[in-house]
């Protein structure tokens, strides 16, 4: 699904393809957010949606936000970094030897925030998209809890060996 605007080589002739017009508000990720959601996907994982442009990634990162707040359980993953996104409740991730764990208000806001199972723990905290607080934490146990009582966050884990 896309318009294609950055692609011209030839398409697998077994695989659907839904092309969108050039001019849109949506951008090609949106727009196959807003497909997968409107088809019941509630878990959704996006790949190639981390390098190139700085744009296109800021771009994604509110794609995904905008993919939460309609309940949906969205991933970016590249070979370096994973991002998740949390609304309100808990998410327990396994340890990673050589990542990091940060976590970001994906709103202005994000009230009751607490991290279990990290260097640096936060109880009931608040996290603002202005400060960023959560950045570079690591475990110190098996798994870290997140946790999120108002908001949207973006938790991201990154490879730093």
């Amino acid at each position: 699904m896309g318009d294609f605007d950055s692609y011209c080589g030839e398409l697998d002739a077994g695989i659907p393809v839904q092309k969108l017009p050039m001019e849109k508000d949506d951008t090609d990720t949106v727009s196959a957010l807003r497909f997968a959601l409107a088809r019941g996907y509630r878990e959704i994982t996006l790949v190639c949606a981390l390098g190139g442009r700085l744009d296109h990634l800021l771009a994604n990162l509110q794609a995904a936000v905008f993919a939460a707040k309609r309940g949906a359980a969205l991933r970016i993953v590249g070979a370096d970094t994973e991002i998740l996104t949390l609304r309100p409740g808990s998410l327990c991730l396994p340890r990673k030897e050589g990542w990091s764990l940060s976590v970001f208000a994906a709103e202005d806001r994000c009230r009751g925030v607490s991290i279990a199972g990290a260097k640096y723990e936060l109880h009931d905290a608040e996290l603002t998209n202005d400060f960023p607080l959560g950045v570079s934490n690591e475990w110190a146990a098996p798994e870290a809890e997140i946790t999120l009582r108002e908001g949207t966050m973006l938790i991201v884990q990154s490879h730093i060996v």
